[in-house]
């Protein structure tokens, strides 16, 4: 009864490529759900940056502080109606599409430290 489980007829079933791909992007949807890894790096801000790079190997952010400030999630357009002000940054919005950088609103009004936390990929 074994023999006749394991005896595949049809032809059409998924390669060992594309399984083993299947599985490599559901371990990294996983880790990205659960935060793993997670990772902490700090970054300098110059006076007036409106945006802060991530490190290469960046799959999610989870959060963003300036100098101890925690900031606040924002949609795209809204960090871009923060950004023609000028002030304490309260406000980041990352999107790898647009070329990975973060996008910090309003700019930076003094030089400080960034520190991202982070999920490794």
């Amino acid at each position: 009864m074994r023999a006749e489980i394991l005896q595949e007829s049809e032809t059409s079933f998924f390669s060992d490529a594309q399984l083993l791909s299947f599985l490599v992007d559901a371990s990294l949807e996983i880790a990205g759900v659960a935060s793993i890894p997670e990772a902490t790096s700090s970054v300098s801000v110059a006076i007036s940056a409106s945006s802060v790079a991530v490190p290469s190997d960046t799959m999610a952010v989870k959060g963003v502080a300036i100098d101890g400030l925690q900031l606040s999630p924002a949609s795209y357009s809204e960090v871009q109606v923060y950004q023609s002000m000028v002030g304490i940054p309260r406000y980041f919005n990352w999107n790898p599409a647009r070329g990975g950088n973060i996008e910090i609103a309003p700019p930076a009004d003094q030089a400080g430290t960034v520190k991202l936390e982070y999920v490794q990929d």
